[in-house]
């Protein structure tokens, strides 16, 4: 699978908010090479960082899962701005790219979504069809990550999920997340590869 550093690298001049990417290899973020990683764990904001960077909730969940996972990769990826959606649709990138790895979702072995409110809730169909994901989870096999949402929204998800009761999430998280998003990441990474 390719990444896209030299994409990055190359563009990160147009990018409306470079912050997010730098410093490349951040040391902050404690991780391993991707490669040697046993997990890899992409946690996804709804909204473009100008909108999220004071918030919580991605940092939250980061820490988290590194107390959870010592060892596994863990990126954040945000909604791509107006200028970076054009660039990226032009250049053929998938809208969810990791800040750090800068490698797609695809790569990840789960993707924790915060939804805060539900205008931001729009996005999300439209950043998996733009990161060539598959829309419901029916369509997507063992080969794609976990997808769970979560966050002070998540009462108000029934809008993504079916009559049928599929959904464009795997799994919706609801309540408090201290101590348990850790057991759940846990679980997830000791169960992986087994039917969603």
């Amino acid at each position: 699978m390719p990444d896209y550093a030299d994409f990055v690298r190359q563009n990160l001049h147009r990018f409306k908010h470079v912050e997010p990417f730098l410093p490349f290899d951040n040391p902050s973020f404690g991780n391993p090479r991707f490669e040697d990683a046993p997990y890899h764990v992409l946690i996804v904001r709804l909204s473009p960082f100008r909108d999220v960077d004071r918030s919580l909730p991605h940092l939250f969940l980061f820490h988290e899962v590194r107390r959870a996972l010592p060892d596994a990769f863990i990126d954040l990826a945000f909604f791509p701005s107006a200028g970076e959606r054009a660039l990226f649709e032009r250049k053929g990138i998938p809208y969810l790219i990791g800040v750090q790895s800068l490698r797609s979702a695809d790569e990840f072995d789960l993707l924790i979504i915060s939804n805060a409110y539900t205008l931001e809730l729009i996005n999300l169909p439209y950043l998996l069809i733009r990161s060539g994901i598959p829309l419901f989870s029916s369509q997507r096999g063992p080969e794609w990550p976990i997808i769970l949402l979560g966050g002070s929204n998540a009462l108000t998800t029934q809008s993504i999920i079916r009559e049928n009761g599929d959904s464009l999430v795997d799994g919706i998280f609801f309540g408090e997340g201290e101590g348990l998003v850790g057991e759940l990441v846990r679980l997830l990474q000791r169960n992986a590869g087994v039917d969603k």
